[in-house]
């Protein structure tokens, strides 16, 4: 390709706006440093966007710039200076602040174990009386069971005398 067919092809222009791939690029970078029509024609490319570019954004002289600012009423404002050595009742009061909330987590933490602690004794109890509560239904159960046998009207009252060994005792 000869160098005029090779400037209007519009690579050069993709060059510029960094559009080719690496291994395009290093092939007119080569082609550049080779030939000055196309190196030079590359520049006049990159002085055209940047005049494009220039025409396009706004000039703002020094009398613009401060009528615009007189319309905008900005004047200088008065410069406050800060004193790091200076010490207000607020920084002491932030700082009291931050101390009492630190405790006041502390305190709830602490209240919140002591309460965790507390539930967990309160279930283990309860799950020893539901045990002991089971224990005592099984024993009443049985003694009514007990009960019932021992009054029954079928069974009958008999006496028993004594033995030969004491006579005078019975059941």
């Amino acid at each position: 390709m000869e160098n005029k067919e090779y400037i209007s092809s519009g690579i050069l222009e993709l060059y510029v706006y960094g559009l080719l791939t690496e291994a395009e690029n290093i092939k007119v970078s080569k082609m550049a440093k080779a030939n000055t029509d196309i190196d030079a024609e590359i520049v006049s490319i990159e002085k055209a966007i940047i005049n494009l570019s220039t025409s396009f954004s706004p000039f703002l002289s020094v009398e613009n710039f401060a009528k615009i600012k007189s319309k905008l009423e900005i004047k200088h404002a008065r410069i406050i200076e800060l004193n790091e050595n200076k010490s207000s009742k607020f920084q002491y009061l932030g700082w009291a602040a931050a101390a009492i909330f630190f405790l006041g987590a502390g305190y709830l933490y602490n209240n919140k174990s002591l309460i965790e602690n507390h539930v967990v004794n309160l279930e283990t109890d309860r799950s020893k009386l539901k045990e002991v509560l089971v224990l005592t239904e099984k024993k009443s159960n049985k003694n009514q069971e007990d009960l019932a046998i021992i009054q029954n009207s079928k069974n009958k009252l008999v006496s028993l005398g004594g033995q030969s060994v004491s006579p005078t005792s019975y059941a």
